[in-house]
């Protein structure tokens, strides 16, 4: 809520996990101020918050965790949005792109001497 002594009713949040992401199971949580969500859930492939009513300028998150799956295609934009809905207003999309890259790569390297006390001229 942006507006002093405003109030909104029944506000609803919906963020479906977008393809190549996967929902880290009991990572769901509501911060901030209360009011609490009277519902908060992930249920088919979508984290859902519901507020009977808010009438504060108080900031609230629903934070959640989701992994990048093994078969996400490198370099290839995904992006998440959440649809924040009221009574009165028009729907909210904030919205946030991530691009999969490789996971960091280790060298291993060895040295090996087959023969470790050499005569001078030999190999």
């Amino acid at each position: 809520n942006t507006v002093e002594n405003g109030k909104l009713v029944e506000v609803t949040v919906e963020d479906e996990i977008p393809a190549g992401l996967e929902y880290v199971e009991n990572s769901l949580q509501a911060e901030g101020s209360k009011p609490s969500p009277v519902e908060l859930k992930f249920e088919n492939g979508k984290v859902m918050a519901k507020y009977l009513e808010i009438a504060d300028t108080k900031e609230r998150s629903i934070t959640f965790k989701v992994k990048v799956k093994e078969e996400a295609e490198i370099g290839k934009e995904i992006v998440n949005k959440a649809i924040v809905v009221d009574t009165k207003n028009e729907p909210e999309e904030p919205r946030v792109e991530i691009t999969p890259q490789y996971k960091d790569g280790k060298i291993a390297a060895q040295k090996v001497a087959n023969n470790h006390k050499p005569k001078l001229g030999e190999e």
